[in-house]
């Protein structure tokens, strides 16, 4: 897809994400504003939560994960290191 598109699905997943983020960045192909984007990356450090089940273990803020969620999982899963989401 082209740079303009891409940027605009970014920027509306990053904004979708920012309220239950400490950090959230737009990167990869969007951030160099390459002219052709074949992925679109977003680096995120969630709000954390302690978790009653598991002590002092932290999870990602139920928030994130919801609104993670609502992206179709190709891979991985929002509470781990990396999940890979198909946009809209």
């Amino acid at each position: 897809m082209d740079y303009p598109a891409a940027l605009e699905i970014a920027t509306r997943a990053q904004a979708a994400l920012a309220p239950y983020c400490h950090r959230i960045s737009i990167a990869g192909s969007v951030r160099r504003q390459r002219p052709q984007v074949k992925d679109i990356e977003i680096v995120a450090v969630p709000l954390q939560k302690p978790s009653d089940l598991f002590g002092e273990v932290l999870v990602a803020h139920h928030g994130f994960c919801a609104a993670v969620n609502q992206w179709r999982a190709i891979k991985g899963q929002p509470t781990g290191k990396y999940t890979q989401r198909r946009l809209p």
